[in-house]
């Protein structure tokens, strides 16, 4: 498992795919996910901004069902 911070990645990209395995090349929405975030940067993150990228292509593809944005500091403080 990756672990958060590793290769100054200040956020995490799950899939249904194992994050240790190479994605498959029809359905690799984690790597245009990191691009977006490292484009965008953290301190110009927002709930729109994520969940823009959330509902485009390729993270939202034909076979998407659902996706979740979670706040963890809501939960434990």
């Amino acid at each position: 498992m990756k672990i958060l911070g590793e290769d100054n990645q200040w956020f995490l990209i799950q899939t249904n795919y194992d994050n240790w395995r190479k994605q498959p090349t029809l359905d690799d929405r984690v790597t245009p996910a990191i691009k977006c975030m490292q484009a965008k940067g953290k301190p110009s993150v927002t709930f729109e901004s994520l969940f823009n990228l959330l509902s485009s292509r390729p993270m939202l593809n034909k076979v998407s069902i659902d996706f979740l944005w979670l706040d963890i500091s809501v939960y434990f403080h």
